[in-house]
């Protein structure tokens, strides 16, 4: 007797092909308005993205998170 193809054992949907609920909790995305001096204000290691999210803040208190580009640091000032 064979195997269960791929898709089958992916649709039953066991402890492999899960994704932890800690490995979304910081979403990427851009605020509405982005313009502005934004300051990194920690890099994060999500578990859910091969590369790590910085999080980014302006003057006014605004926050968003972001994929790390190379070479960015923390308290590195962006227009």
């Amino acid at each position: 007797m064979g195997k269960r193809i791929i898709q089958q054992r992916r649709g039953r949907g066991g402890p492999t092909y899960r994704v932890r609920r800690k490995a979304m909790s910081v979403k990427p995305g851009y605020p509405v308005n982005v313009e502005g001096e934004w300051k990194v204000v920690k890099l994060i290691a999500s578990a859910g993205h091969s590369v790590p999210v910085a999080k980014f803040m302006n003057k006014a208190g605004v926050v968003f998170h972001n994929l790390a580009v190379n070479l960015i640091y923390e308290g590195q000032i962006i227009n």
